[in-house]
């Protein structure tokens, strides 16, 4: 556990691939305790998420910014080639409990977690079509396309993989040099080697 700002940690973690997790008790525009989420791919932010007890409540380039602002956490890191899974992959999900909407169709689902003991050989053939869809550079909504099926169903699934810590959510594509999350973090680096 280390205790310091995410500029930082990002630097002390160079070139690895890991996901950071900090708990915070209190954020602007979110009621009680929440939890943040840092997925870093090989030096690069690639997902930022703040997130209480009933799901993220602010992701992407906003809850970057705050992150920043918060300063030093308690940061947990957990290298993703390592990363075990224990739940299995639920095979269905009433629409109660699938809040699609808050996938966007223009959200880039990145593989995060390891999916052995899922066994997503086991998992409906949809599910596994859209999973193997996922390679960090595709939209929701060109999943979708491929697979001629509605936005909402690969919504839904692409929730129930978010929700087992098996993808985190995009808004730019992992190979885009030019990602808003690199550019904040860039920003961020260079605030704190000027001051």
């Amino acid at each position: 556990m280390y205790r310091t700002d995410l500029a930082t940690m990002v630097g002390i973690l160079f070139q690895q691939s890991i996901e950071l997790r900090a708990e915070v008790s209190q954020v602007d525009g979110i009621e009680g305790p929440s939890l943040v989420r840092v997925v870093v791919m090989k030096g690069n932010i690639v997902a930022c998420s703040i997130e209480k007890q009933g799901g993220a409540a602010i992701s992407g380039d906003m809850a970057l910014r705050i992150v920043d602002r918060l300063g030093a956490l308690e940061w947990i890191h957990t290298p993703l080639e390592k990363r075990e899974l224990a739940l299995p992959m639920p095979q269905t999900a009433s629409p109660a409990d699938t809040p699609a909407a808050e996938i966007l169709p223009s959200s880039i689902p990145i593989r995060v977690g390891l999916v052995e003991q899922h066994k997503p050989d086991t998992w409906p053939r949809t599910q596994r079509l859209v999973f193997n869809l996922v390679d960090g550079n595709k939209s929701v909504q060109r999943i979708a396309q491929l697979l001629a099926k509605p936005c909402e169903v690969v919504q839904k699934i692409l929730y129930i993989l978010y929700a087992n810590d098996i993808i985190v959510l995009s808004s730019r594509p992992v190979n885009d040099p030019h990602s808003a999350e690199t550019h904040t973090l860039q920003s961020i680096f260079e605030k704190k080697t000027t001051r």
